[in-house]
């Protein structure tokens, strides 16, 4: 019976919460990328950095990466076995079937990622280009801040709606994971080297 539980109950839990890391890691990476490689193109691909490198390194090391690795290690589906109301083979069976199609949500989700990055792009490029007249030029470095801010807050709901046990320890990761976006923000834009810091202060 343990081992029952341990394979259809913790073993299909734990492999759908890996199926979604590996589709949410996915989605951010491509629809980041194409925000960029769109707003490089506008540009004829100039090699003008939109964003600090600051922001852009830290975009996948504490910006986007510890809700997720939060919630695949301490998010459950069910509390106990008294809330199944149905076999754990057909519970399993679920999570077969459902990761048979990994594949075709592949390739959904690399699609959505990238009709995403292409909104986001229009979005920015509609808000920041909208009033420029002849000869200004375009607010590269705010279009790469709302566009990382954006990603970022867009990665940390997709995953709480997904969410089964919101219990107060995934609740604080939640706040200290979206915590980083702004403090990094601000510790970005407090060094004078930074782009941010000059397109302000000169």
């Amino acid at each position: 019976m343990d081992l029952r539980r341990l394979m259809f109950w913790h073993g299909r839990s734990f492999a759908l919460k890996e199926f979604w890391f590996i589709q949410l890691i996915m989605f951010r990476s491509i629809s980041y990328v194409t925000s960029y490689a769109l707003i490089n193109g506008f540009n004829q691909f100039s090699a003008i950095n939109c964003i600090d490198g600051l922001l852009y390194a830290l975009f996948n090391i504490n910006m986007t990466i510890f809700f997720i690795n939060f919630w695949t290690l301490f998010d459950v589906d069910l509390k106990n076995g008294k809330q199944i109301n149905f076999s754990l083979a057909t519970y399993y069976e679920d999570c077969r079937d459902f990761v048979r199609n990994y594949f075709r949500f592949y390739a959904m989700n690399g699609c959505y990622a990238i009709l995403c990055g292409i909104f986001i792009f229009t979005v920015g490029m509609i808000g920041f280009t909208s009033d420029l007249g002849e000869g200004k030029q375009q607010d590269l470095i705010t279009f790469g801040v709302m566009c990382t801010t954006t990603h970022v807050v867009l990665f940390h709901v997709m995953i709480a709606m997904i969410v089964r046990d919101w219990n107060p320890m995934l609740i604080f990761f939640f706040v200290f994971s979206l915590a980083n976006l702004p403090i990094t923000q601000w510790g970005n834009n407090s060094m004078p080297s930074s782009w941010v810091y000059k397109a302000v202060f000169g």
